[in-house]
């Protein structure tokens, strides 16, 4: 099995290492052949354009070279943050998965609904706020489910208010977004995450693993068809980017387990 750092994104990291190698060698050879009086002649007489023809010959290779680093850089940059919410969703399934010791099956409902949330809230910083991928992506019905997305609307006034009351208390309150971009943000990462729950028994100690799922637009023209898959309805490319996290159950180890839970004041509302 594949190391979490490089599962869903082999391919990205081979592009990335590839493409940051070819840079670096035609910079470097670009510069240790530069032929300054070259440049000087080009400038000074027309009879020097033809120096300039090799430039243009290779300049779309060197575009598309940036091209591949810029876009590859933000997928692996959204895996850290994917494996990042991996660990919150798995860090809230083991305290909410014993939550009801009377119901197994309201516990594991409960595990879900707060991992699932755990991991939107921490993918919401790397989620697409613009209104066009969300209008593009949020029509795939793999994800979208209609009693979700009616919640994740609410969630993201929420989400928004608590952004906003931590922005003022940093050097961010000076430049804080729009209130509706933090919003579609939330919501965009609501949608456009997966959350599984590997194990369903409740039993102290216990390992339960939480896969991760997050679908992630590309945003650089012309890196789509080698780094993405086209989108069902042909305006856009996606990346799907997963990660794994797994840690033990805080099921209480008690004989009497069934009539005290985890010796914690869960809040009723919640439960």
């Amino acid at each position: 099995m594949l190391p979490d750092i490089i599962n869903s994104v082999a391919d990205v990291w081979a592009i990335w290492l590839f493409s940051c190698a070819a840079l670096a060698v035609m910079v470097y050879r670009s510069l240790h052949a530069q032929h300054w009086q070259s440049v000087k002649i080009f400038l000074s007489d027309e009879r020097g354009a033809s120096y300039a023809l090799a430039y243009l010959m290779t300049f779309p290779f060197y575009l598309m070279l940036v091209c591949w680093v810029v876009q590859s850089t933000m997928i692996l940059i959204v895996k850290i943050g994917v494996t990042h919410a991996a660990h919150t969703a798995a860090r809230s399934a083991v305290v909410w998965r014993p939550a009801s010791v009377q119901s197994d099956a309201r516990g594991l409902t409960l595990a879900k609904e707060k991992s699932r949330h755990a991991a939107a809230v921490a993918l919401a910083p790397y989620a697409s706020g613009l209104k066009s991928h969300t209008n593009v992506y949020l029509g795939d019905l793999f994800y979208l489910n209609p009693k979700r997305l009616g919640e994740a609307t609410v969630e993201s006034i929420a989400y928004e208010q608590l952004f906003q009351q931590l922005a003022k208390q940093t050097e961010a309150q000076n430049s804080i977004p729009d209130s509706n971009f933090i919003k579609r943000k939330y919501v965009y990462a609501a949608m456009m995450t997966k959350v599984d729950l590997a194990q369903h028994t409740n039993r102290f100690n216990e390992t339960l693993q939480v896969r991760v799922r997050f679908r992630m637009p590309i945003h650089i023209p012309g890196t789509g068809r080698i780094l993405g898959t086209m989108h069902g309805n042909g305006l856009g490319y996606y990346r799907d980017i997963e990660a794994s996290a797994a840690l033990p159950l805080e099921t209480p180890e008690t004989p009497t387990q069934n009539d005290r839970g985890l010796g914690i004041q869960y809040d009723s509302e919640l439960l």
